[in-house]
């Protein structure tokens, strides 16, 4: 399980690097400067945040492919 994750942060450092590769869409639940904003932006500083009022949301963007990620709290 940890060489998974390992290859995954790999793949998100490359894609930070890449200006040919689309920025990661990471839902939140919360809004702009929302703590769950900032952890985004921690987590993948290249990030383009997809915010969501509700938890709920946050899933069905990721399951409507909106966002590739989520963060939730």
């Amino acid at each position: 399980m940890a060489g998974t994750r390992h290859a995954r942060n790999r793949k998100i450092k490359k894609s930070q690097n890449d200006p040919g590769v689309p920025s990661l869409k990471i839902a939140i639940q919360g809004e702009r400067g929302s703590f769950s904003h900032e952890a985004a932006l921690q987590m993948v500083p290249s990030c383009t945040v997809v915010p969501c009022a509700r938890s709920a949301e946050v899933f069905a963007s990721v399951l409507r492919k909106r966002a590739q990620a989520a963060v939730i709290p």
